[in-house]
């Protein structure tokens, strides 16, 4: 199935049909809570940007009316964007100053405003009790968008309150076509890419853009795939080699998890089994597990011999 490509004079849109549709039942019936959610890199904060854009345009069909402009730079009033901190967490100053803004009504002849929370995984504890209230009774003029790599970092609580929207990822054959349209590449380069970036891609779009960084994925892929892959034998030479570098091990534990989502990209949840031996490898490095015997427990875990 191919993907959908939109233009609207400023923004380029290349997601899912699924994606699409969804976005197109909700501008067409607003919620007033919602979550996005998928891998890094598949485009949920460009989603959140559209939909916020779409739904405070002044009524133009391609972009060019003053509210779309000012979506487009990040420079709308009826568009607030509430971020992670330096320490990659939202803490809840920044939800009460959220609660504060929201108080005011709409700017212009607009009736509608957009909050988009982005990296909402990252919200502190606190910061996630401050939002229930505000989810529970959101101003009537106020739609609010979350955005998430791990939904299960969110409380049960504030995930119920919202209409959930999964982002999957896109097929290597749709993002191989994207990169060759839009950036002359060779077709190796871009099936390359494609292939690395397992759907996100936002995560393609970089790697095209810097070959060094492209050559390190492809060994940080073929070390990951080589945990879980082949003999049992050479999957824990894999780990012994890979324990003697252990800046590498989280590259390696993000490129396997990638690796899951990309497989589960049908599905709204994520396939478990993967999943949860990558986070008892994360649990035992964070106990100070020697990284070689941590490494060869996932791989007696984890791994599928042939």
């Amino acid at each position: 199935m191919p993907c959908v490509t939109r233009y609207n004079g400023f923004m380029k849109l290349f997601v899912h049909p699924q994606t699409d549709s969804q976005i197109n039942a909700l501008i067409k019936h607003p919620k007033r809570t919602v979550l996005l959610f998928g891998p890094e890199g598949v485009g949920k904060f460009t989603v959140a940007r559209e939909i916020a854009r779409r739904l405070t345009c002044a009524g133009c069909e391609n972009g060019s009316c003053s509210a779309c402009v000012l979506a487009a730079v990040g420079s709308s009033p009826n568009i607030i964007l509430v971020e992670p901190d330096a320490k990659n967490t939202i803490g809840v100053q920044a939800v009460h100053q959220l609660h504060h803004t929201l108080n005011y009504r709409p700017y212009g002849d607009n009736q509608r405003r957009i909050a988009i929370i982005h990296n909402a995984d990252s919200l502190s504890l606190p910061a996630q009790n401050a939002l229930l209230k505000l989810l529970e009774e959101p101003p009537v003029d106020t739609l609010l968008i979350l955005t998430a790599i791990d939904r299960t970092a969110l409380l049960d609580t504030v995930v119920s309150r919202c209409r959930l929207l999964y982002v999957p990822p896109l097929s290597v054959k749709a993002i191989e076509g994207f990169l060759l349209e839009q950036y002359g590449i060779d077709q190796q380069a871009a099936r390359h890419a494609a292939t690395l970036s397992h759907g996100a891609v936002g995560k393609a779009i970089r790697l095209v853009r810097d070959v060094d960084q492209l050559q390190h994925a492809q060994q940080i892929q073929q070390t990951a795939q080589g945990l879980v892959e082949g003999q049992l034998f050479d999957r824990l030479q894999v780990a012994a080699t890979l324990a003697t570098a252990p800046q590498q091990i989280p590259e390696c534990l993000s490129a396997l998890a990638d690796l899951a989502h990309f497989q589960a990209r049908h599905a709204d949840r994520l396939l478990p089994e993967p999943l949860e031996a990558i986070q008892k490898l994360q649990q035992r490095l964070k106990a100070h597990i020697a990284p070689r015997v941590a490494l060869e427990a996932y791989v007696l875990e984890a791994g599928v011999s042939t």
